[in-house]
């Protein structure tokens, strides 16, 4: 018999505890293999957490063992294998369907059940220590203190105990780099600035950042920091028995930012997200970025140099701007140059959104409408996924009670419910999300009659009337030869 020892600690400091040490697991390897006479085909060990399945002797060690290299593992204790008791079954049921055994020195796995029953010990023993983490930062986040590093805007306080020693320490705003993120949320969000365009600016005037140079993908994560507000939100990851879990915590450390003005920035985040990138966020016609071609879908450029040299009746040369397909300009990619006049597209566009201001109560219904469907559809999905995990539970305890004898069976079984557990999970998620966008949306309704005093205020500077088109309106299709655009409003994607 050939044999193939895996060793495996979590951290390097772990490797001097007794159970732990690598040393003392390859000691009980190299003694497993003298008792029983097997010859020594390999050893593997990892220094990381047997949580994570990508360990990379782990990993190796399976692909020899797929290679038909020794036919038995030796680990001192299952848990040594991994943590994660999924992962644990369905390894070593594979690695038994392929004539290979693992044999724990220090405990004895006399049948399947019992596999069962240790590879859960194992994935509970990492479930208390992630639970007495969790509890101790919920508590230190709930006074306000070791929330870890101070984001851009804040600065550490530390409290002092009566030996002068620091014992803990707060959140304190430091007011020169505070007024800087709420500039940044005000370019961002009102006034259509781009997050390169917010790194130039952030550079001059804050220096470098922690990293290095401000770079978009930095401004991007300030931007997302619900920590301005003054919430503090604590994630505890998702396992194979439990969705992830999150915490908010109102209060936790002083705000910089009004919620609204988080929340709009969000919005403003989306509406960017579905935005093609190039010359959109500095152009100066109001509909680049959601004008499309109906031809080919291609992008709808502006342009004012069209039949530049004709005159007007004064005899002064005049320009015409207009919006033209720019796959047909640049590449010949579309058939039709589609030209339109800037102003006739435009006036169409307010007249669209003025139209919807005046009737707000009745969009609000449609859209309303529409999360009612969703919330009927979330309904079924609930009671389906209810149904799959009684269906889990009826199957193992036909499987205990001895009904179901073969393990391919069970695991057969098993992993139909599993992807059908995934696909109902996911398909809540999105009606779950879908809920809370709709409502998201009747807000922002209701917001448009006031928004509209400066869409059509022709003072206001042309970088504000995008941002709040862009807010209202995803998309506008034209025809060559048809001068009325179809337009697609973003409260009813």
């Amino acid at each position: 018999m050939r044999a193939a020892g895996y060793f495996r600690v979590s951290t390097e400091q772990q490797a001097s505890a007794d159970r732990n040490s690598l040393d003392l697991q390859a000691a009980a390897f190299r003694a497993r293999c003298a008792e029983r006479g097997y010859e020594v085909a390999g050893t593997f060990s990892d220094v990381m957490s047997g949580r994570k399945n990508a360990r990379p002797e782990y990993q190796r060690l399976l692909a020899a063992a797929r290679a038909g290299a020794f036919d038995v593992i030796v680990v001192t204790w299952l848990d040594r294998f991994g943590r994660n008791d999924r992962e644990i079954t369905m390894r070593v049921l594979e690695l038994q369907d392929a004539g290979i055994t693992v044999e724990p020195t220090e405990e004895a796995i006399p049948d399947f059940i019992t596999l069962v029953l240790q590879a859960w010990k194992a994935g509970q023993e990492v479930e208390r220590i992630a639970a007495r983490t969790s509890d101790g930062l919920l508590a230190a986040a709930s006074k306000g203190a070791a929330l870890g590093k101070a984001a851009f805007g804040y600065r550490r306080r530390w409290d002092l105990d009566q030996d002068d020693r620091r014992v803990n320490f707060r959140f304190e705003i430091f007011e020169p780099e505070a007024r800087l993120v709420r500039w940044v949320f005000e370019q961002y969000t009102f006034h259509n600035a781009s997050l390169r365009g917010l790194c130039y600016a952030l550079q001059q005037q804050a220096g470098p950042h922690l990293h290095g140079l401000w770079v978009p993908r930095e401004v991007a994560m300030l931007l997302d920091r619900e920590r301005y507000t003054g919430v503090y939100t604590y994630n505890a990851r998702a396992n194979s028995r439990r969705a992830a879990v999150e915490v908010r915590i109102p209060g936790a450390i002083p705000a910089i930012i009004s919620r609204d003005l988080f929340d709009a920035a969000q919005a403003r985040r989306h509406t960017k997200a579905a935005l093609p990138a190039g010359r959109t966020q500095t152009s100066t016609f109001l509909l680049s970025g959601i004008l499309k071609c109906g031809h080919c879908g291609g992008p709808m450029h502006g342009a004012q140099n069209w039949q530049r040299r004709k005159r007007d009746r004064t005899g002064e040369r005049v320009q015409y701007p207009f919006y033209s397909c720019g796959w047909h300009r640049r590449q010949r990619g579309c058939e039709f140059l589609n030209l339109h006049m800037t102003h006739v597209l435009d006036e169409a566009v307010v007249a669209f959104l003025e139209d919807v201001a005046g009737n707000v109560a009745r969009v609000r219904d449609e859209i309303g409408e529409r999360s009612t469907l969703a919330q009927v559809q979330l309904l079924d999905v609930k009671k389906a996924l209810a149904e799959v995990d009684a269906k889990f539970e009826r199957t193992m305890r036909l499987f205990f009670a001895g009904s179901i004898s073969s393990e391919e069976q069970l695991g057969a079984t098993n992993r139909i419910l599993d992807g059908e557990k995934r696909r109902l999970t996911l398909e809540r998620d999105r009606l779950l999300e879908a809920i809370a966008a709709t409502a998201a949306r009747q807000r922002e309704v209701a917001e448009l009659p006031e928004d509209m005093g400066v869409i059509v205020d022709p003072r206001a500077s042309i970088q504000d009337r995008k941002t709040l088109v862009q807010r209202y309106i995803a998309r506008v299709e034209v025809w060559n030869g048809e001068p009325i655009p179809r337009i697609y409003p973003r409260f009813f994607e």
